[in-house]
């Protein structure tokens, strides 16, 4: 049994930026095994949560 998760449209990921920052990105399309990934507007000194404003 595989128990990762696969990855789908429109999953949101944190990720460190420099400076001690943290961005998001959103899966825009899965196309074969490559993603399209969108740049949210999030940027903070802590990690996004779902609730976060500039994910979306």
């Amino acid at each position: 049994m595989n128990s990762k998760k696969s990855v789908q449209v429109g999953d949101i990921f944190a990720t460190p930026l420099p400076m001690n920052k943290y961005g998001a990105v959103k899966v825009i399309d899965i196309i074969d095994r490559s993603y399209l990934l969108g740049i949210t507007s999030y940027i903070d000194e802590q990690s996004p949560t779902i609730e976060s404003k500039g994910i979306h």
